[in-house]
């Protein structure tokens, strides 16, 4: 069965302890601004501060950029800008 990718970035990887969700919320801000286009350089410094700050940070972007390339195999470019609607639609609550 095919999961969507915050339910995957959410579950439990056997052996390592969840992840807390400010910290999957932090990731996806920083993958949807990355994802945008519209990333400066301060911003780029940021998210490599970011990512280097706490280990549970990476831990969340490997996470969340294996979900979204998981759940973005074998679909048209059409398919893959509504998948990255989906998934701020999911981040965000938004209905």
């Amino acid at each position: 069965m095919n999961r969507g990718p915050h339910e995957q970035i959410d579950r439990d990887v056997e052996g390592e302890p969840p992840l807390e969700e400010s910290v999957v919320d932090q990731a996806i801000f920083w993958f949807v601004l990355q994802a945008s286009g519209h990333m400066t350089a301060t911003d780029e410094d940021a998210l490599r501060d970011w990512l280097e700050s706490n280990g549970e940070h990476a831990r969340a972007w490997a996470r969340l950029k294996g979900a979204v390339s998981e759940f973005g195999k074998n679909r048209t470019l059409s398919e893959k800008v509504a998948t990255r609607a989906a998934i701020l639609i999911m981040a965000f609550g938004l209905s």
